[in-house]
């Protein structure tokens, strides 16, 4: 499963943030339970806010662990009860709502239980099924690292295809959560699992099942906001221009080389996904670029030499630029590039054919596109 790198709502993550000055509303809700091993310490409700972390309430609670608060809650949002930054359970509330919670104190998001709102109970099962994913794959990670050491490629193999079976179950099941729900909040939630730009379906599924059942949520509106950009990316769009500096320090455009087919590729010398994958463009290049193709592309380095070196040992000798600001490069963010390699195919009027094509893949969409020239 890809986690997201373009946070919507990365408020609801948050480990440590400063509080806000107390919300003020008329409207109230309830929530009462009881918090099992209570032992003194003080609990608050907080809401997430896009900006910061906002504090709603502080909730009383007996010698027992039982407890009852009245929140003042103005809007449909998502809220927490925290112990500390790194213990809390997460909430959606909204005006009216009427909450029971269990829990263990000593961790409330592993171990709460929550009755009163269908889109809170839909987020703690989301909450929960994230943990545990969370911990087989670092139980696994630590086993490969193990394996590593001791150089057991046998090893290695097997638990590299049990993480890519988990990540595909997880990845199915998290979409059948939003399928079942698309507009509400937690399926929000759920999708930031995503990357809009591999994963663009799905949030467009999102934002239309929002447009319906919420038009005038902030977090359809920072929603949009992402998508708006993430959509000039989009097959069949004309994308964003870029202007950078050769290795001559010369500045080229991608928009110059309209009236060829191009690969916009991002890379950069220290991917070794790129690296492998290159001889497979070059042959690409020198089968197809008397017919008009050429390749524009865009390196993430930080360091010129390890740029260049790189260009001259892979013998890419076509359009290169870089502003040498690795992940900050202000074309990857034109691109909302968060992995690479990552491609873009363009026609000769500059709109997007195609995107991520690796080995034969590649070869066989350039045939497609220039047997008859």
């Amino acid at each position: 499963m890809k986690k997201l790198l373009f946070p919507i709502i990365a408020l609801l993550l948050l480990s440590s943030c400063e509080r806000a000055p107390e919300l003020k509303s008329s409207t109230l809700n309830f929530i009462e339970g009881k918090l099992d091993n209570y032992d003194g310490r003080m609990v608050f409700l907080e809401r997430l806010d896009a900006q910061n972390v906002v504090l709603v309430d502080t909730v009383t609670i007996d010698e027992q662990g039982n407890f009852m608060c009245a929140p003042e809650i103005p809007e449909e949002g998502y809220y927490r009860l925290i112990v500390e930054e790194t213990n809390f359970a997460r909430l959606i509330l909204e005006p009216g709502d009427s909450l029971i919670v269990n829990a263990d104190v000593l961790a409330l998001e592993p171990s709460y239980k929550i009755g009163g709102s269908d889109e809170s109970e839909r987020l703690a099962w989301l909450s929960q099924f994230l943990l545990r994913y969370a911990a087989t794959m670092d139980s696994i990670e630590q086993i490969s690292r193990n394996a590593q050491i001791t150089g057991d490629m046998q090893v290695l193999q097997s638990l590299y295809f049990t993480q890519m079976n988990l990540n595909a179950e997880a990845g199915k099941k998290m979409g059948n959560y939003i399928q079942e729900a698309p507009g509400a909040l937690s399926s929000l939630v759920a999708a930031q699992r995503f990357n809009p730009t591999e994963d663009f379906a799905m949030y467009s599924l999102v934002e239309d099942a929002m447009k319906k059942e919420r038009p005038n949520s902030p977090y359809l509106a920072a929603l949009s906001r992402t998508l708006d950009k993430v959509r000039k990316t989009q097959v069949g769009s004309i994308p964003p221009n870029i202007v950078g500096s050769n290795p001559e320090g010369e500045q080229i455009s991608l928009e110059d080389q309209r009236g060829k087919i191009i690969l916009l590729d991002f890379w950069a010398s220290w991917c070794k996904p790129c690296r492998a994958e290159n001889p497979n463009v070059v042959e690409a290049y020198k089968k197809y670029k008397d017919k008009g193709f050429e390749i524009f592309s865009v390196s993430l380095d930080e360091r010129k030499d390890a740029w260049l070196k790189a260009i001259a040992a892979d013998q890419m000798t076509w359009l290169h630029v870089s502003d040498l600001g690795g992940w900050r490069s202000s074309a990857a963010a034109l691109y909302s590039i968060s992995s690479i390699p990552a491609t873009f195919l363009l026609d000769k009027e500059g709109r997007i054919i195609d995107k991520n094509l690796r080995g034969e893949a590649l070869h066989i969409r350039l045939e497609e596109l220039l047997k008859d020239v």
